[in-house]
């Protein structure tokens, strides 16, 4: 009866004894190995700390194997499994390895949950070694992770695949070596949406600085950059995102529109007339200049006048033409009013007449004539006859106002006015008449001496 309880464990015994002689026989062994640490440190990964992680969160990852320093390379396989349940999930199977240093092979894989990784041989002895001890006979550790603190987000692991036949095994952790690095998702896009195809979008390692630059679009103008709605103010064409999430890279454009600007005769404007790119829902402002004597009646927008405002925005919500009318319009000539004689001097009694001539202003004018700083009472034409019956100094203007009130008032003429001599001769009313009859009177006085001369000369011929 010993014998037969003793069969099945001798059995068992002499099929591992078997099994490691066919493996000693067939794969090569690694007279001296290097260590894990010495893996990591010849693949460049000098900066590294020891992790406590036996599990991973979910999300995406990017896994490259470096280094199979085992007897079994061919037969490896490494899973991930979802925690607490014994789906695994192949990630790395048999040949795409080998033995030693191997090119660096990459593959991804995407994990719903909180994940473990586990390695076991796919030919025979389909043992199972896990990054969770507790998974493993006798709570062993078959993986060591690091932190590579150069790389956020990236695990350095190295399996080891003692046999649970016979709890051998060398403790190196090289056995499969590979690192382990959480990746997040770029989405890059335009705004109108579909504008173009923007380079840069996809899966990048995480916290990995990513430059993405917008794309030149015939017909539109870049904006601005944003990142998850957050506008970038430099206003770049660049940007620059930092992986430490899934984000969405928009670049805004806005439709470029054509405003033609024209300048009818008589002035110019600011930018010269031509045709202008502008962003659609923009301002442009323009601005008329007239030349000299002209000035801007009003602006045109598509043929409406669209008033005198300077300078004038125009709306860039279409394609819109843009003229400036000008006319002619010279300063307004002085307002001075001129009258005449500016002097005179006359006998009490006597007449000057008054006229005047206006230039400039706005007519039809409204005239008053003043004597000696009154206003002359009915003197409201462009003429005055004045009859001085006053001797003495007398002061005479006009003054004028235009249509749009606006006055004028001539210099001061200076009228001496004097008294005739006792006896002397008379003076005829109206108009001042001094000189003819001064002329009248010497004409008579000569006609008289001529009459008594020849009187005497008849009384002469009757004496004789």
């Amino acid at each position: 009866m010993g014998f037969r309880r003793m069969q099945p464990v001798l059995s068992l015994f002499i099929l591992c004894a078997l099994f490691l002689s066919i493996t000693l026989t067939v794969f090569p062994v690694h007279a001296s190995e290097p260590s894990l640490t010495e893996i990591l440190g010849n693949l460049g990964f000098a900066n590294i700390v020891n992790s406590s992680a036996v599990t991973f969160p979910s999300g995406r990852y990017k896994i490259t194997l470096y280094a199979e320093f085992t007897q079994y390379s061919n037969s490896n396989e490494l899973c991930f499994y979802q925690i607490g349940t014994n789906n695994s999930m192949p990630i790395l199977e048999g040949l795409e390895g080998g033995d030693g240093y191997v090119s660096p092979l990459t593959k991804t894989f995407e994990a719903d949950s909180e994940f473990g990784l586990s390695l076991s041989r796919n030919d025979s002895l389909p043992f199972r070694y896990f990054t969770e001890p507790a998974r493993n006979v006798g709570g062993q550790q078959f993986a060591v992770v690091y932190n590579d603190l150069d790389s956020l987000g990236m695990f350095l692991i190295g399996f080891d695949d003692r046999s649970y036949c016979t709890g051998l095994g060398d403790y190196d952790y090289n056995d499969m070596v590979f690192s382990l690095q959480l990746q997040y998702y770029l989405t890059v896009q335009t705004v109108p949406l579909g504008l173009a195809v923007i380079l840069g979008q996809g899966w990048y390692d995480q916290c990995q600085d990513v430059t993405v630059t917008a794309a030149s679009i015939l017909g539109y103008n870049f904006s601005y950059w944003d990142v998850d709605g957050t506008p970038r103010a430099d206003g770049l064409i660049t940007v620059v995102v930092n992986m430490n999430a899934s984000h969405t890279a928009s670049a805004h454009y806005t439709k470029t529109l054509a405003l033609t600007i024209v300048a009818e005769s008589g002035g110019s404007t600011n930018p010269p007339p031509g045709t202008y790119a502008a962003n659609q829902n923009s301002t442009f402002q323009v601005t008329a200049t007239p030349n000299v004597d002209y000035i801007l009646d009003h602006w045109e927008l598509d043929g409406t006048n669209v008033g005198s405002e300077n300078p004038y925005s125009v709306l860039m919500n279409a394609n819109p033409t843009v003229k400036a009318i000008f006319v002619y319009s010279p300063p307004p000539l002085q307002f001075l009013v001129t009258i005449s004689p500016m002097s005179a001097s006359i006998d009490k009694g006597q007449s000057v007449e008054f006229n005047s001539a206006v230039s400039g202003g706005a007519p039809p004018y409204d005239y008053q004539w003043y004597l000696d700083n009154n206003p002359v009472l009915g003197g409201t034409s462009d003429s005055w006859i004045a009859t001085f019956a006053e001797s003495g100094i007398h002061y005479v203007y006009l003054r004028v106002t235009d249509s749009n009130s606006n006055s004028a008032q001539s210099s001061i003429a200076r009228i001496n006015v004097a008294s005739p001599p006792v006896g002397g001769y008379s003076v005829s009313g109206g108009r001042n008449r001094g000189g003819e009859s001064l002329m009248l009177h010497l004409t008579a006085l000569v006609a008289l001496a001529a009459g008594a001369t020849a009187i005497n000369r008849k009384r002469k011929r009757r004496t004789k």
